[in-house]
């Protein structure tokens, strides 16, 4: 008796054991795909005879039984060795004679997308021998043995498990109807001893993403029910015909097998008539504040059948989460989808809270297949396209083709006047997903083909666009999104690439930025652009509105806590002028700008390889020997970049002298003059060794830079010219830094990214961005260029925009008085530094000091400039010149610690102050809108400062924000403060340079129409030099003769106003 209780109980714990396998499997049932393997972790009995020889059970080997002689191998079971216990599948390879495969057969139906995956474990071979390899293939049983897919995989010698996978796809070479027999087949090509564990195949047909589904039973298998709202419903589907009307709706569910596109079934929906209404939905339960994603496919047979998808509460009056009327396309299949957020529109007391929905609108016979409903909310950037709705239509290429084989919605354009040759065509042999894919054959093509299709595209957002690609010819393409303005203004991202034999993803984020009105609506190609003829095939397109995402995007690792260097903050100085330049020219000047910047880049000015060397061996250094002294005798801390190119007419191909916009005129160097170029660089390398560090390759490629007919006998290569200067720089002084040729256009830079081929030649990425009146309508821009790196594998390359301001946005100068436009003007420059510096750019050089007017541009009116005069020593900082020196102080040797945005577009950015130990924030209104602020009183405030030069209490808990950016901070910080602490401090400042400085020391002061009186102090508060007059503009202090050290420079006015600098004399 005890016995047979004991009995019991094993068996009872078995059948609960059971129970809960089954609970489980359930559970999981819509979260992974079911292995079509028997037997995947290699355990059981192992076979002993013939093919089945030391063979886990299901399993099978073919040495090459034919051959003479054939392949020596051996199979037996490992339980030492094993991925998932208790056991592996272990492959001792001697020899290989032709061939020798292991396999298992499988079933499934035909026109199935499948996944196979295995985990292979090497013994380590002797060094210098050949790694393992294997191929793992999907073959089919009929027609001849025919591979779905076939991949040899090179193993890692490091004795360590890896999985290797392939996915191929069934279509064309079987009914779709019926289940056949496939096998799954690893075939050894080398010696050595494997372990195997973990085999797998999978059905991922319409497996976009692997979210998890809400939805039961998304494939309308199994059980159908059999009378009331559940009657020919695929269980746990209901119907509601309007059941309190007479008559009710008239409408006959069943169960369908003819028609699946992913399963053994399908939902068959006849609608006969509707009296209101007629819906058919699964109840869910969802939690509130979730953002989900809905879709099933969906095939009517006749035309105008119209649905209404939604998903829809429980709660009272049954709000819609999400819901859109679809008119469907008649006899195709096809995906229709909606978004939608619960917020608080769900109940957390019933067990289903929520309904996918579909009421039909029209009689006739409708097909529903693989439902979904997955929660979006924490996808992440990666990703996101499976959780946002996508702007193309027909992304997923399922849609009609037209006579000549073009997916609706699609385009193409070609060079009319030349032979182009294409073939269109639907595949449906070979797609990425779903039933179809876009297959274009190009046999010929004298200049362009692109692919595209247009959409509506908004100026200020950002998009991610992303493609699936593969091609048996390895076509190469140009990847991208383009306006189609005049001049085509791409988006700051792009992709060029080899398309491999496997399908591959290609992403790109981006956006137009400032190049466009951010408020209009412009009409934008989703591009492919041939660069060779062969074969594509593109399918899953999409482009999804990223630009939250975007903006409120983490401050980059790259970014967070590190300090701000001076030479972020760069500057051009295009009329430097020697005192014989200044007699003469009236444009010319020595002013060396106050406004405490670290970087000057040299262009436009007179110092081209064409103006220092007119004629072969012909040099002149005197122009930029000018540029070097001044900057060693006003600020030695300063850094240069100097701008390598243009070629010099007796170096090219051009007879035309250098011009801006006439492209003969600028021409690469000639193909037989490689050591021209050479020579050049040598030459100016050594001479400014130590005195240039930041050496750029070529000014703005798209406009600057031709090449001829595209090879070297008429013209060197960009890539070349970049390979043979960074050699000849680095091999001058290792610390040389080497910035890449500077791009205007992400196609261009993508370009010359592709052509490198792997080898880089350069340190710093060079872009140039114009920012707008509103710099964060650029963020898609700096982030675009930084996605194109990215790309590329160039994670770790800074991004510079190396040439830049604000010349457009405005209508003319501020009225005296105007606040408003002052403090736009502040924003202009102040949030193009800060904006960049959140988003990875490390450097930022304002063109230029002189304020540019000409006879067609007055950026004095229509934009920001930092001076108002550009003449002799009368140069005078502007409200937005004393801005720049201002948010140098806010942030030179700070970094950044967070940022927040709100609805209302109001800025916070946090920074941390090493100098106090303390954060201090920076807050401002990208919507140029003033509103009061609630200040967190965690923070702290004691002060805030304004770019004027103003430092007041603050002694409440709101403020005023607007345009132009204030910050908040707990203490003063003594080295910088350099203003006394008022409720009202007068809009007067003084700023000292360079700092450190030998020799002379320069005082700017800002002070109208009054002379401040400065002194000079020790630290101990002995005077060192007294009665010093401050003018307005800048005052030079002879302090040759005096100690090294730490002083204090103070300044009053007539007002008994103190301001303070220290300086350091060294």
């Amino acid at each position: 008796m005890k016995t047979f209780i004991e009995n019991m109980k094993k068996n009872n714990l078995k059948i609960l054991k059971k129970i809960l396998f089954y609970i489980l499997l359930l559970a999981n049932a819509n979260s992974f795909s079911q292995n079509l393997l028997l037997n995947p972790s290699f355990d059981g009995t192992y076979g002993i005879n013939g093919e089945y020889a030391g063979c886990a059970p299901n399993y099978f080997y073919n040495p090459n039984w034919n051959g003479n002689p054939s392949s020596v191998i051996n199979f037996s079971k490992s339980t030492s060795v094993s991925r998932t216990a208790p056991s592996s599948q272990k492959v001792v390879i001697q020899t290989i004679s032709g061939y020798s495969y292991f396999a298992q057969e499988f079933m499934v139906k035909g026109e199935r997308t499948l996944k196979a995956s295995i985990w292979i474990k090497p013994e380590i071979v002797p060094t210098g021998s050949p790694k393992q390899k294997v191929d793992l293939i999907i073959r089919s049983d009929v027609p001849s043995f025919q591979h779905i897919v076939s991949k040899e995989f090179e193993l890692e010698n490091n004795n360590q498990w890896q999985k290797i996978e392939v996915v191929g796809n069934t279509n064309c070479l079987i009914n779709g109807n019926n289940e056949n027999k496939f096998y799954f087949f690893l075939n050894f090509k080398t010696s050595g001893t494997l372990y195997l564990d973990d085999a797998s195949v999978t059905d991922e047909t319409n497996l976009i993403d692997s979210t998890t589904n809400l939805i039961s039973n998304p494939n309308f298998e199994g059980n159908y029910g059999t009378s009331g709202e559940f009657l020919g419903c695929a269980s746990p589907y209901f119907f509601n015909p309007n059941w309190g009307v007479n008559p009710a709706s008239d409408i006959v569910f069943s169960k369908d097998t003819d028609n699946s596109i992913s399963g053994r079934a399908c939902q068959k929906v006849v609608i006969n008539s509707i009296n209101e209404y007629c819906y058919f939905a699964q109840g869910l339960y969802v939690q509130p504040n979730r953002k989900l994603k809905a879709s099933i496919w969906i095939k009517p047979t006749s035309n105008n059948f119209e649905v209404e998808f939604a998903l829809r509460s429980r709660s009272l009056y049954n709000p819609f989460i999400a819901n859109k009327i679809f008119n469907v396309v008649p006899n195709e299949w096809q995906k229709i989808e909606i978004f939608g957020d619960t917020k608080n529109l769900v109940s957390l007391s019933h067990s289903h809270n929520l309904d996918f929905f579909i009421n039909f609108k029209s009689t006739g016979t409708v097909y529903l297949e693989n439902a979904s409903v997955t929660d979006i909310t924490d996808l992440t950037l990666e990703n996101i396209e499976n959780g946002l709705e996508n702007i193309l239509k027909n992304g997923d290429f399922e849609y009609d083709y037209n006579n000549i084989g073009i997916s609706q919605n699609y385009d193409y354009t070609v060079n009319w006047g030349g032979s182009t040759s294409v073939i269109f065509s639907e595949d449906n042999c070979s797609p990425y997903n779903g039933l179809s894919c876009q297959k274009i054959t190009l046999s010929s093509k004298p200049s362009i083909f692109h692919y595209f299709q247009r959409f509506e595209a908004k100026g200020s957002k950002i998009y991610k666009a992303s493609i699936w690609v593969k091609s048996p010819d390895n076509v190469e393409i140009d990847f991208t999104l383009r306006s189609t303005l005049l001049h085509t203004p791409r988006i700051s991202s792009a992709k060029t690439l080899r398309v491999s034999d496997q399908w591959q993803k290609i992403e790109i984020i981006g956006g137009l930025g400032s190049n466009v009105d951010e408020d209009q609506v412009y009409s934008v190609d989703f591009f492919v652009d041939f660069r060779n003829t062969g074969t594509l095939y593109v399918d899953n397109a999409s482009v999804v509105d990223v630009t939250d995402i975007i903006k409120q995007k983490n401050v980059s690792a790259s970014t967070l806590g590190h300090a701000i260097p001076r030479s972020f903050f760069g500057m051009h100085i295009n009329k430097l002028g020697s005192d014989e330049d200044v007699i003469h020219n009236p444009n010319a000047h020595q002013v060396w700008p106050p406004v405490n910047f670290g970087m000057l880049r040299m262009w436009d000015t007179g110092t081209k390889w064409s103006d220092l060397e007119p004629s072969d061996d012909q040099l002149n250094w005197d122009r930029l020997d000018l540029y070097v002294n001044k900057r060693n005798d006003n600020d030695p801390g300063c850094e240069i970049i100097y701008t390598l190119g243009m070629s010099p007419n007796w170096a090219s191909n051009s007879t035309i002298p250098f011009a801006d916009y006439i492209p003969s005129a600028y021409q690469s160097v000639s193909g037989n003059m490689l050591y021209q170029w050479e020579d050049y660089v040598q030459k100016i390398g050594e001479r400014y060794n130590n005195k240039i560090k930041y050496w750029e390759i070529w000014n703005e490629v798209e406009v600057f830079f031709n090449q001829g007919n595209g090879n070297d006998n008429s013209g060197i290569t960009l890539n070349k010219l970049a390979e043979s200067a960074y050699t000849i720089l680095k091999e001058i002084n290792p610390n040389n830094i080497i910035l890449s040729p500077n791009f205007t256009t992400s196609t261009g830079a993508s370009d010359f990214l592709f052509k490198c081929n792997g080898n880089y030649y350069f340190d710093v990425f060079s872009f140039h961005k114009y920012t707008g009146a509103n710099p964060e309508s650029d963020i898609g821009i700096f982030f675009g260029y930084r996605n194109l790196l990215d790309n590329y594998g160039l994670n770790n390359i800074p991004i510079w925009n190396t040439e830049g301001s604000n010349t457009e946005g405005f209508d003319g100068p501020c009225a005296s008085g105007d606040v408003a436009c002052q403090k736009r003007r502040i924003g202009a420059v102040s949030r193009a530094y800060i904006v960049q510096w959140l988003y990875d750019v490390k450097n930022f050089n304002w063109y230029f000091w002189e304020p540019y007017i000409s006879s067609t541009e007055n950026w004095v009116n229509s934009g920001t400039t930092l001076s108002v005069s550009n003449s002799g020593t009368n140069s005078v900082l502007t409200i937005a010149g004393t801005a720049y020196a201002h948010l140098t102080d806010w942030l030179v040797g700070k970094s950044i610690q967070d940022k927040s945005i709100d609805h209302l577009g109001n800025w916070v950015v946090k920074i941390f102050n090493p100098s106090t130990n303390s954060s201090e924030y920076i807050l401002w209104n990208e919507k140029n809108q003033a509103n009061s602020y609630s200040i967190n009183q965690d923070w702290g405030i004691g002060f805030k400062k304004d770019l004027y030069g103003n430092t007041e209490v603050v002694s409440t808990n709101t403020i005023m924000i607007d345009s132009a950016p204030i910050l908040l901070l707990s203490e003063l910080d003594q080295e910088r403060n350099n203003s006394k602490v008022t409720k009202e401090t007068p809009k007067e400042t003084i700023t000292v340079f360079p700092n450190p400085a030998d020799n002379f020391l320069n005082v700017y002061s800002s002070q109208e129409n009054s002379i401040l009186e400065g002194n000079l102090f020790d630290l101990t508060g002995k005077l060192i030099i007294k009665n010093i007059q401050l003018n307005e503009g800048i005052t030079t202090i002879d302090i040759k003769g005096i100690q090294k050290g730490v002083y204090i420079l103070k300044a009053v006015n007539s007002q008994n106003v103190v301001f303070t600098k220290k300086v350091i004399i060294k």
